[in-house]
């Protein structure tokens, strides 16, 4: 909002908060928030955090204070983004600017700050790093669930978050949690802005899908050159294998002949192939997961969501790897089984 026609922050929070009123009745509309910042901007607009201290403990060294990511938000806010509350309350239109000043953490902030204590009540200070901002302590009134910023983010930070009618900012993102298609209602609440005021430029209108799927698009790609080599490497390896196997049991046909000719049975002289075969495979495929296991460590960072030792990698490729010996088993050998014994013998 610029400056000069927004100077003070209640014509900032009054603007946000006729906008929002706005929008929630619009067609299909099912809940309005705003936020200082939202999920999986960071690319676009980094996330706003400062260091903070709670009121009855110990200082920190200067240096070392920690750190929390910090969110001026609507009291309907974490309705549009589905985001749980574990205990306490939520914000509501009464936390203005003139009434006592409320904070919500997250579950992390809780369990990592106020171990073995109720963080519901106790006040924390949280510094926004405005050098005029005199030390003002929220009481903390409600817990909420951990929210994910950044798909490469492995722990959960501390998050705080601020009423915008007692904290407001100039930047806001509004997050509108549709029945339907987003895209649909995109006009709908452009109309609305520009209603409360002609001029207000509007930008990076996105869904929160395509926010996600762009924050990852380097991952997706890497992910995906990562899988065409694997499968070129599964498909070598099967076509090595079978060809090995094949090509070993064609070599026995000679002795195929000689068996039967001595009275053994097909299925008898299969079966010895198939099971010596399969022999030859397990020892191969042991090897393989061991040194596959200690390779996978180096991997260990462009994971997510999966372990280096994922079962149901390791199982369905050992799996696939046994077919396929099995089939370049059973075919040369059902091949050789059928053939007269004397002009197996006769075989070079």
């Amino acid at each position: 909002m610029p400056e000069k026609k927004y100077p003070d922050k209640n014509r900032q929070a009054a603007f946000y908060e006729q906008l929002i009123a706005r929008v929630s009745a619009l067609p299909g509309v099912q809940a309005t928030g705003a936020s200082s910042n939202v999920p999986f901007s960071y690319a676009h607009f980094g996330f706003p955090s400062g260091s903070f201290k709670i009121e009855g403990q110990p200082p920190y060294q200067p240096g070392q204070e920690p750190d929390t990511v910090y969110f001026s938000v609507s009291p309907d806010y974490f309705k549009a983004m589905g985001i749980q509350l574990l205990r306490g309350r939520l914000f509501t239109e009464q936390d203005t600017r003139g009434a006592p000043r409320v904070a919500i953490i997250n579950a992390t902030m809780a369990r990592d700050f106020f171990a073995g204590e109720d963080p519901i009540g106790k006040r924390l200070h949280v510094n926004l790093g405005a050098t005029n901002e005199p030390e003002v302590y929220r009481d903390i009134i409600g817990i909420v669930a951990d929210v994910k910023h950044r798909m490469d983010q492995e722990t959960n930070w501390p998050q705080t978050y601020e009423p915008f009618s007692q904290q407001p900012f100039p930047f806001m993102t509004l997050v509108v949690r549709t029945a339907g298609d987003p895209g649909s209602s995109t006009e709908a609440i452009r109309e609305e802005v520009l209603k409360l005021d002609k001029e207000q430029p509007i930008f990076s209108i996105v869904t929160l899908d395509r926010l996600v799927s762009t924050s990852t698009e380097q991952q997706q790609f890497s992910v995906l050159l990562f899988g065409v080599f694997a499968a070129v490497a599964v498909v070598l390896a099967a076509v090595g294998l079978y060809g090995v196997m094949s090509y070993g049991v064609s070599q026995r046909t000679h002795e195929i002949g000689i068996r039967m000719a001595l009275g053994a049975q097909r299925e008898h002289v299969l079966g010895l192939i198939m099971r010596q075969g399969i022999k030859l495979t397990l020892s191969g495929i042991a090897f393989g997961l061991v040194a596959a296991w200690m390779v996978t460590r180096l991997l260990a960072a462009l994971l997510y969501g999966v372990s280096v030792t994922d079962p149901l990698t390791f199982v369905g490729v050992s799996v696939l790897l046994i077919s396929v010996a099995l089939l370049a088993c059973y075919l040369p050998a059902r091949r050789a089984t059928r053939v007269d014994p004397m002009v197996a013998l006769r075989h070079d």
